[in-house]
């Protein structure tokens, strides 16, 4: 399960918004529910509409991924990873996770990070970080 607050300006008034992500594989399958909830800091009073559904959809789980990591790859090759840092108020990039994702997107199999003996090099990790995927 994920938190994530968005901030929206209504009439001049910043309002947090928190959205409850949920994410359910079943082999291929991977359900996503998005729920609106209750902002803890800032409501007071219990809000009867919340939690609310914003969405429930189910796609197939590797074309997720795959999105995801096209998107992460057309990210860090705009803004770079200290640019990413910058933007993303000191949050680092999570370069090993993606660099596996990728490699499981474009080789088709797992990168077992945690695997003995299954490091690569500097030279390859940077090919495989400038590597176009499709």
């Amino acid at each position: 399960m994920l938190f994530i607050k968005s901030m929206e300006v209504l009439s001049g008034i910043l309002i947090l918004i928190y959205w409850r992500w949920e994410f359910k594989r079943d082999f291929e399958d991977l359900e996503i529910i998005i729920t609106e909830v209750q902002n803890p800091i800032v409501d007071r009073k219990r809000n009867p509409n919340l939690p609310k559904k914003v969405l429930k959809t189910k796609c197939n789980f590797d074309e997720f991924v795959l999105c995801v990591v096209k998107e992460l790859d057309r990210i860090i090759k705009q803004m770079g990873i200290l640019g990413y840092r910058q933007e993303w108020q000191n949050s680092t990039f999570p370069v090993d996770g993606f660099l596996a994702l990728k490699y499981a997107c474009l080789y088709k199999k797992p990168f077992e990070i945690t695997k003995k003996d299954s490091g690569t090099s500097l030279d390859e990790e940077l090919n495989l970080l400038n590597k176009n995927i499709e």
